[in-house]
C-alpha cells in the first residue's frame, strides 16, 4: 500500500506536466526556435573557422594523442510515464585517446546533458546538487573512423555506462541518488583542420540507453538523446 501511495504521488506531477505540455504549443515553438538559432550559430562558426584554416602539409604525420572537447545542444526523450523526464539543454562532450592507425582512433568519451536549468534546482547545502533538474552522463569506450586522417567526414561508435539524475525523485526520496545502466552511441561529423594538429569539428550524436530507477519504482528508464555540437580537437 505504501509503495502504491508513493507511485501515485510521483505520477501526479507527471500527469500535470503532461497536461501542461499539451496546453503550451507556444512554448514548444519557442524552444524549437531557440534550437534552430543555436544550430545556425554552430554552423556559421564552423564555416568561419574552416575558411580561415590554413592548409595542412600532405607529408605531416597525424598525432598519436587524441583530445577532443565539444559544446552544443541536446534533446532527451524517455519512456517514463511515472516520473517527469526528458527535455532539452546544454550538451558537453570530452574525449581522450590515441590513434591506432592512420584512419582509426580509440579512447574514452565522457559526455553529459543538463536539462531544466534553474536556480531553484540548486541546493547550496548539497555538494552533489547541480542547477539542473535532470542530468544524464555517459562514460563510453569509443572508436572513430576517419577516411581521411587530416580532414573531411568521420564516423564513430561507442558503448558504456549511462548515469541519470532527477531532482523530482531526489525530493521525493529525501536524498540525492543517481541511476545507471548500459548505453551506446553513434555519431557522424565533419572535420576542418586549423593547423597540423588542431581541428574544428561539427558533430551529430545519437545515443540510446536505459537506467534502472530502483525502489520504489522498480522500472527501467529507456533513454534516447540527439545532440549537435561544435568541437575543438587535437589529433
Amino acid at each position: 500500500m505504501e509503495s502504491t501511495t508513493r507511485l501515485a504521488k510521483l505520477a501526479c506531477p507527471a500527469l500535470t506536466a503532461a497536461a501542461a505540455r499539451t496546453r503550451a504549443p507556444a512554448a514548444k515553438a519557442q524552444r524549437a526556435a531557440v534550437m534552430i538559432r543555436f544550430i545556425a550559430v554552430i554552423l556559421a562558426a564552423t564555416a568561419a573557422a574552416a575558411l580561415s584554416a590554413p592548409v595542412r602539409a600532405a607529408d605531416d604525420p597525424p598525432a598519436r594523442l587524441w583530445l577532443d572537447f565539444g559544446l552544443g545542444y541536446g534533446n532527451m526523450n524517455s519512456s517514463s510515464t511515472i516520473v517527469p523526464t526528458g527535455g532539452s539543454g546544454l550538451w558537453l562532450d570530452a574525449q581522450i585517446g590515441g590513434r591506432l592507425s592512420k584512419q582509426w582512433l580509440a579512447g574514452i568519451d565522457i559526455g553529459g546533458l543538463g536539462m531544466q536549468a534553474s536556480s531553484g534546482n540548486y541546493d547550496p547545502n548539497n555538494d552533489y546538487q547541480s542547477i539542473y533538474g535532470q542530468t544524464l552522463t555517459n562514460v563510453f569506450v569509443v572508436t572513430q573512423f576517419e577516411p581521411r586522417s587530416d580532414h573531411g567526414w568521420f564516423f564513430g561508435a561507442g558503448v558504456g555506462e549511462v548515469i541519470y539524475g532527477n531532482k523530482s525523485l531526489d525530493n521525493h526520496l529525501g536524498y540525492t541518488k543517481t541511476y545507471s545502466g548500459l548505453g551506446g552511441l553513434a555519431r557522424a561529423g565533419y572535420d576542418w583542420p586549423y593547423s597540423s594538429r588542431l581541428h574544428f569539428e561539427t558533430v551529430f550524436n545519437y545515443e540510446m540507453g536505459s537506467a534502472s530507477l530502483g525502489a520504489p519504482i522498480d522500472k527501467n528508464l529507456k533513454i534516447s538523446i540527439a545532440s549537435l555540437s561544435f568541437h575543438v580537437a587535437y589529433h
